[in-house]
């Protein structure tokens, strides 16, 4: 149930699901306080005929029942305190750097793109996996393109 109560999903609302958990903790709530009196009456009858203590992980159940309550108001108490210590830490924050502002998107006037990498590569006609090619006109980037033209062969 605990874990239930801190998911923030559980208020998206499908199919009733926030009544269905009322119910249910309202149920737990009711019964929760029956079935230990009626466990602990058992284990007292149980310990009555057999002349022994009843004990879980080396306790006597009444006290290891009320260290598991203990120990879940605890954790309440500490999930708690991390809360609020968070908000106090913020609230320190925004005070000494001042509060940062709510991102908007920028307006846009119809009609206009914005240029990604991608756009400016369409545009300007450059892809990035395309490479300059040499021409023959430019003998200094070919020679031996140049030399083949001439009629000269070029020996190896």
């Amino acid at each position: 149930m605990e874990c239930k109560e801190s998911d923030p999903t559980r208020f998206d609302n499908r199919g009733g699901k926030l009544l269905k958990e009322e119910k249910e903790r309202k149920k737990i709530g009711r019964d929760l306080p029956k079935c230990e009196e009626s466990i602990v009456r058992e284990i007292s009858t149980w310990e009555s005929e057999s002349g022994r203590i009843f004990t879980v992980y080396g306790h006597k159940f009444s006290d290891y029942l009320n260290n598991q309550k203990e120990e879940l108001q605890s954790r309440k108490d500490q999930m708690k305190e991390n809360k609020q210590r968070a908000k106090e830490e913020a609230i320190v924050n925004e005070l000494t750097y001042g509060s940062t502002p709510a991102k908007t998107p920028k307006r846009r006037i119809a009609g206009t793109t914005i240029l990604t990498p991608a756009n400016k590569r369409t545009k300007t006609g450059n892809t990035p996996n395309t490479t300059p090619t040499r021409t023959a006109q430019d003998p200094q980037s070919c020679p031996s393109v140049c030399t083949q033209q001439s009629g000269n062969q070029v020996s190896s």
